[in-house]
């Protein structure tokens, strides 16, 4: 992880171990993936976290998005059943759409 970033975040959260699970390590990949390309901050990277942490195991094994919009600059992620349709208030940009997080594997 480039500087430290996503164990960094981990640190303030208060979550560093010595070892890690296959679903947190999945997580700190997309994470340092992200905050890397410069498509979330490290405030949303933290609620990212928080939301994966908390929900993943609900899709695990089915396909899924994960969403972040923002309007007026405050963000929002959701996990999502892929293929459900959702709608947003006019205003709302949606920043990332990836379904289980493909475009996140390829370099």
């Amino acid at each position: 992880m480039k500087d430290g970033l996503s164990l960094d975040l981990l640190k303030e959260a208060g979550r560093e171990q010595s070892l890690y699970a296959l679903e947190q390590i999945m997580m700190l990949y997309v994470l340092d993936k992200l905050l890397m390309s410069g498509d979330i901050t490290r405030q949303e990277g933290a609620l990212l976290f928080e939301v994966m942490s908390e929900h993943y195991y609900r899709f695990t094994g089915k396909p899924s998005e994960l969403v972040l919009i923002r309007k007026m600059g405050v963000p929002s992620f959701m996990l999502v059943i892929a293929g459900t349709e959702f709608y947003f208030h006019k205003g709302v940009k949606v920043v990332l759409l990836g379904s289980r997080w493909e475009h996140l594997w390829k370099n």
